[in-house]
C-alpha cells in the first residue's frame, strides 16, 4: 500500500477541527451567555469542543446569578426593616424620655380625687390611644386592695378595672372565697389601655411607680394583693417570675403583700387555677387572722 493511500485513508476519518476562536464569545453557540455569568473554571471543566459543555456551563452560571440577586434582595430587605425598628425604637426612647422627665413635676397627693386630677395631667406615651383613664373601682376604705397590671378592652369601653374575660374569671373566684368586689379596692399599675393589649413596658412601668405607691398610700390597705408579675415589679420594685413568689405573704412598711397569677395567665393555663384557689383560701384566712371584717 502505498504512502499516499494511507495519508488519504488517515485523512478521511478524522475528525474535522473546530474553528480557532481567539475568544469564546466570538463562537456562535456561546454568544447568548453572558461573560459575567461564565464560571471561572469554564476551560478547566470543558474542552471547548461540546455544545452540552457550553451551554450547561451558560445555565449553571445563569442559576448561580439568579440565586446572588435572591439573596442581595433579601439583605437589602432586612436591612430596611431592621433601620425601621431602630428608627421606631429611638422615637419610644425620645417618648418615654419626654414623658419621665414631665413626670418629675408629679406632685404627691394626698386625696383619691387629687391623685385622678394629676395622673390626668401626664402625657403618657399610648394614653391618646385609650378611650379612657380607667381608675380604679370598689370601696376605697377598704383594708383589702387589689393591682394589676393595664385595662383590656372592655375596661377600656366602660372605665372599671376587671371587667373583662379574666376580670370575671377573677371576680368568680373571689366570691368563691366570700371575697365580694363592694368589700375591696381594686386599680392598676396603668390606667389607660396599652395598644394592642401589651403588657406595659419597663420604662412605662418606672413612669407609674410614684403614682401606685401614693394611691397605695391613700388607701391605706392591711393587704395589697398584686395581680401578676407586672404588678409585683412595679410595687416591689423586683424582678422576678410569678410563679416563684405567688402566694407568699411579703411583710413590707408595715403592710402585707401577696402576689398571684394574673386571671389572663389561667385562661391559658387552666391546670394553674388549683394552685390559684389556694393563694384565695390562704388571702381568705389571713383576712380572718387579722380581724378584717370585709367576708360574708
Amino acid at each position: 500500500m502505498s504512502k499516499s493511500y494511507e495519508l488519504w485513508v488517515k485523512k478521511m476519518h478524522a475528525k474535522p477541527s473546530m474553528p480557532n476562536y481567539s475568544n469564546y464569545s466570538d463562537r456562535p453557540e456561546y454568544s447568548s451567555c453572558d461573560n459575567s455569568m461564565r464560571s471561572e473554571n469554564f476551560q478547566e471543566n470543558c474542552s471547548g469542543e461540546s455544545d452540552d459543555c457550553i451551554q450547561s456551563d451558560c445555565l449553571e452560571t445563569n442559576d448561580i446569578k439568579i440565586k446572588k440577586t435572591t439573596i442581595n434582595d433579601m439583605k437589602i430587605k432586612e436591612n430596611v426593616i431592621q433601620k425601621s425598628i431602630q428608627t421606631k425604637e429611638k422615637k419610644m426612647k425620645t417618648k418615654e424620655k419626654i414623658v419621665m422627665e414631665n413626670f418629675q413635676e408629679f406632685v404627691k397627693s394626698n386625696t383619691l380625687s387629687e391623685l385622678r386630677s394629676n395622673l390626668a395631667k401626664i402625657e403618657f406615651p399610648f394614653k391618646k390611644y385609650a378611650t379612657t383613664m380607667v381608675f380604679s373601682d370598689g370601696n376605697s376604705e377598704s383594708p383589702l386592695m387589689l393591682i394589676g397590671e393595664a385595662p383590656g378592652q372592655e375596661e377600656d369601653k366602660q372605665g372599671k378595672p376587671f371587667v373583662g374575660e379574666s376580670g370575671k374569671l377573677l371576680e368568680s373566684m373571689l366570691n368563691a372565697a366570700k371575697i365580694y368586689r363592694k368589700n375591696y379596692y381594686i386599680t392598676n399599675i396603668v390606667p389607660w389601655r396599652p395598644p394592642e393589649n401589651r403588657a406595659p413596658t419597663t420604662e412605662e412601668i418606672k413612669i407609674m411607680r410614684p403614682y401606685i405607691l401614693n394611691h397605695i398610700e391613700i388607701i391605706n390597705p392591711k393587704i395589697v394583693i398584686l395581680i401578676g408579675s407586672t404588678s409585683y415589679k412595679a410595687v416591689m420594685n423586683q424582678v422576678k417570675a410569678i410563679t416563684t413568689v405567688r402566694g407568699e405573704f411579703i411583710d413590707h412598711n408595715n403592710r402585707l403583700y401577696i402576689p398571684i397569677f394574673h386571671p389572663s395567665y389561667l385562661l391559658r393555663s387552666p391546670s394553674k387555677k388549683k394552685d390559684m384557689w389556694r393563694d384565695m383560701l390562704s388571702i381568705k384566712n389571713k383576712i380572718k387572722e387579722l380581724n378584717l371584717d370585709i367576708l360574708e
